[in-house]
């Protein structure tokens, strides 16, 4: 764990969507009543594209706080204009600010952006913890989870996404952070996910 951060568990609501090595806190939206697309006269390709201009603002905005003060990222969460407050409570406001400043990666280090493979990692070394760690509910061929994507898709299609999770965990399921391996060991991991089919 990085600078005492707590893990993201099954526990806490937040939820985060991933698009790349985008990350957007969505729970809110959950929270409360929006207006309808349809009837506002919305088009699908509209509100993607300003979900994903949101997306990349909000990518480029947290990237100006790693390292920084949590404090600094707490008054802005809770500040009149994102008021965030009466959505989250205090704990989870905290593990989101901390996770702002202390719990990103550069993903450029590790991933190359052209052909979507790990930069390093020993995929011989990666199987043998994904067979010990991961097997039992992802299964040997990465495939056991019948409402998911097999894990050997998502990691050449978002390699981005597996890191992410592997690192944080996946909120509001069973998936634990493995952030405690240190990324060498996750880095071996995502070189043998990668080598599962991805078909």
């Amino acid at each position: 764990m990085t600078g005492g951060m707590r893990s993201l568990t099954s526990k806490s609501p937040i939820s985060l969507i991933l698009v790349g090595q985008h990350q957007t806190q969505i729970s809110m939206a959950r929270q409360h009543t929006v207006v309808n697309p349809v009837t506002a006269g919305i088009t699908k390709v509209e509100m993607a594209r300003t979900a994903q201009a949101n997306i990349k603002l909000a990518s480029r905005e947290s990237k100006l706080f790693r390292g920084g003060d949590k404090r600094k990222v707490l008054d802005i969460l809770t500040n009149e204009l994102h008021g965030m407050d009466r959505y989250l409570p205090a704990k989870d406001l905290d593990d989101l600010a901390l996770f702002i400043v202390d719990g990103q990666f550069d993903f450029s280090k590790f991933i190359d952006v052209e052909t979507n493979l790990v930069i390093s990692g020993d995929s011989r070394a990666g199987s043998e913890y994904y067979d010990t760690v991961c097997a039992k509910c992802h299964g040997v061929d990465g495939d056991l989870i019948k409402d998911m994507t097999p894990v050997g898709i998502i990691a050449h299609k978002n390699p981005w996404e597996v890191m992410h999770k592997i690192i944080n965990g996946q909120p509001g399921e069973k998936m634990p952070s493995m952030r405690a391996f240190g990324m060498s060991v996750i880095m071996d991991i995502m070189a043998y996910v990668q080598t599962l089919k991805n078909n």
